[in-house]
């Protein structure tokens, strides 16, 4: 097949505007034990770590008040135990990845 040539404006076939073809989506790889990812690259703002938060946190909470409705209490229990231990953890992480031993 010949080479075709394509049909999209050279800036953003560059990589000059924020919508370029050239971006890569983030990838993980892995070995010796590490994981490497590129998700640093991303220009985590406020307002997008906010939005991605709510996301997340949506059908969480909505499986809380649903078991909350039907008086399953311990379903309610495990969810906010859970949910408490991964805020934990995550804060556990955010303190270990800024101190130096």
């Amino acid at each position: 097949m010949p080479q075709e040539k394509p049909n999209v404006p050279k800036q953003l076939r560059l990589g000059r505007t924020r919508n370029s073809i050239e971006r890569k989506p983030p990838e993980a790889s892995g070995g010796s034990g590490s994981i490497r990812t590129n998700f640093q690259e991303i220009n985590w703002t406020p307002s997008k770590l906010t939005i991605t938060i709510i996301l997340l946190c949506i059908p969480y909470i909505v499986a809380i008040i649903v078991s909350l409705a039907v008086k399953n209490y311990l379903i309610a229990g495990v969810f906010v135990g859970i949910g408490f231990l991964v805020v934990g953890m995550y804060f556990l992480l955010r303190y270990l990845e800024r101190s130096d031993f």
